[in-house]
């Protein structure tokens, strides 16, 4: 639905071309799964099967399931409009220096990634340039792209098989959203 009201907004405000970014926020952590769920003939069951969870990897999983969603989006959003007014990117600005934790009760998380921060993280300003170049990245074209600090994908994300396998999350996606709200994948579909 918000994507068909960003396309709205467009029309409803007489501009011709009007680029809107949708930027998700994804890790390179995406990389170091496997992704057995794959083989199975229900992905998103087996994901939610106690039995066969695997939590120890469950992050990675869902950061690779971000960047399937995201190319998918973007596709269809291609073939929706011969001009997309919607870009649609996957974004990484590494492990940024930040204040984030400062709320965070107790003293261990907040000390950890402290010491994290010290010893691996950028600075969040050298982080927000992956932000700005994402935005460039989409006005000069790019849909459905993972834009990283180092540009780092996975074998699978780089394979033959990541289209059939991301057909297929999509398509059990829209399953389980459409069961939620009826028509909110319309636009996309």
């Amino acid at each position: 639905m918000a994507l068909v009201e960003l396309e709205g907004s467009g029309r409803s405000l007489a501009l011709n071309r009007l680029l809107f970014e949708v930027k998700t926020f994804g890790r390179k952590r995406h990389a170091f799964t496997t992704f057995p769920e794959r083989h199975s003939p229900s992905i998103f069951t087996t994901l939610s099967s106690p039995s066969t969870a695997d939590m120890s990897t469950r992050y990675f999983v869902s950061k690779l399931l971000e960047i399937l969603v995201v190319r998918e989006m973007a596709a269809r959003l291609t073939l929706s409009s011969s001009q997309p007014t919607i870009t649609i990117n996957t974004l990484n600005p590494g492990f940024c220096r930040s204040s984030l934790g400062r709320d965070v009760p107790g003293w261990s998380l907040p000390l950890t990634l402290y010491f994290w921060g010290l010893v691996l993280g950028r600075s969040a300003e050298v982080g927000s340039r992956t932000i700005v170049a994402a935005a460039e990245a989409g006005g000069n074209g790019a849909q459905g792209k993972y834009i990283s600090e180092g540009g780092v994908e996975s074998e699978f994300v780089r394979s033959e098989e990541e289209r059939e396998v991301q057909g297929r999350v999509w398509g059990e996606l829209v399953v389980k959203l459409e069961a939620v709200r009826e028509g909110v994948t319309g636009y996309l579909v």
